[in-house]
């Protein structure tokens, strides 16, 4: 940053943000904002700070500053992307996250974020593409997930993207290839299907309901 006071309140923007000390990180990309108003970067991570904290629509209006400032930087329309996600837009998400992969078609989380709203818009074809493309640099112990601070790779995590390739083959008609990604995302800890039910629906009870018992020996 230009201003040395700034990149300061960055620094500790930043930490807090890692942190999860949400308000605090936002405070702090105030300061620095009122310091140095025509970095991008700046906008770009106070919104990822409101977004993380669940501000979605206050998160918009930094990242369109961000772009604003500077068009040409992949990011940019992905965390906007997010963001219309979780407010209920799927489709301006998913404009955005073509933006961003015409931008830069090298980072991975466009292809997790993409795969995901392909599934929700029911172009399951597509998502599995993009899911395939995640899963094959994973198998390549090759993931790297851009400039996104929210995301923490673990079995889990990656569980959760064989089960929803899963999905999208299930809803094609691939029903063997569907059970053989559940196996997988049940091997690495797996076990809700993100549904928002009380109790949650597992997944190796989705398992057993529709495939062959034998696959999952």
């Amino acid at each position: 940053l230009s201003n040395p006071v700034a990149d300061d309140y960055n620094f500790s923007a930043f930490e807090n943000l890692k942190n999860r000390e949400y308000t605090k990180s936002i405070q702090d990309y105030d300061k620095a904002i009122e310091l140095d108003s025509t970095d991008a970067e700046l906008y770009n991570m106070r919104g990822i700070a409101k977004s993380d904290f669940f501000m979605y629509n206050e998160s918009l209006a930094d990242y369109e500053r961000a772009i604003e400032l500077d068009s040409n930087v992949a990011v940019y329309y992905m965390n906007r992307g997010y963001a219309l996600w979780r407010l209920g837009d799927p489709l301006g998400a998913l404009d955005d996250i073509n933006r961003s992969y015409s931008l830069d078609s090298l980072q991975l989380y466009i292809y997790f974020s993409r795969g995901i709203l392909f599934l929700e818009t029911k172009k399951y074809s597509k998502a599995i593409d993009d899911l395939s493309v995640f899963i094959k640099f994973y198998e390549e112990d090759n993931i790297d997930w851009g400039e996104s601070p929210r995301v923490e790779v673990t079995d889990e995590n990656i569980g959760m993207i064989y089960f929803l390739r899963g999905n999208a083959k299930y809803f094609t008609n691939q029903i063997e290839a569907a059970c053989e990604d559940w196996k997988i995302a049940i091997g690495l800890g797996y076990k809700s299907t993100g549904q928002e039910t009380s109790p949650p629906i597992l997944l190796d009870v989705v398992f057993d309901r529709y495939c062959q018992k034998e696959i999952r020996n």
